[in-house]
């Protein structure tokens, strides 16, 4: 993940140098929209990897602490990773989509499910303290998974409504 992260980071230096270059030429307003949602997409897409090591780097060290996390609370893990894996999906249709028409509907009602996710992880992550005396780091560990997983939802949000915005131009 760290190396595909770091071949991430230079793609996108070089992708919004070529683009800021772009810029500089005298292009009709419609094709400079378009090369700042581009420059915005890019954005996007180099955060959704920089997410992606932050929560690998949060499972190690979870692990290598032996943090603990009940049943209900893996479960909205789980319901987040689902939900992501669908929004990740999306984001592929759209960016390798050919027509024109591509809608954000989807897109959206997941975005609004991993939120709705992200409420009811943290509502239950404060109950499981009060009730099951949940150790301090196990708490900490979990407030950073569900505050990552709901960043990466919004991103990838983010980088679909972009796609939107290019191909309806």
């Amino acid at each position: 993940i760290l190396e595909l992260e770091k071949e991430g980071d230079q793609l996108e230096k070089e992708v919004n140098q070529f683009l800021n270059e772009i810029t500089d030429l005298d292009l009709p307003n419609e094709n400079t929209l378009a090369t700042l949602q581009l420059i915005t997409l890019c954005h996007h897409l180099e955060s959704v990897g920089d997410i992606a090591i932050k929560i690998s780097s949060i499972h190690r060290r979870r692990r290598m602490t032996n943090s603990y996390f009940t049943p209900k609370m893996r479960s909205y893990l789980v319901d987040f990773q689902d939900n992501l894996d669908q929004a990740t999906r999306i984001l592929n249709q759209n960016l390798n989509e050919i027509q024109e028409e591509i809608t954000i509907d989807q897109a959206e009602f997941i975005e609004k499910t991993i939120n709705t996710i992200f409420k009811d992880a943290e509502a239950n992550l404060m109950k499981t303290i009060e009730r099951e005396k949940l150790l301090t780091t196990s708490a900490l560990f979990y407030k950073d998974l569900i505050q990552n997983y709901e960043d990466l939802g919004d991103h990838l949000y983010k980088a679909n409504k972009t796609i939107v915005k290019l191909k309806n131009q």
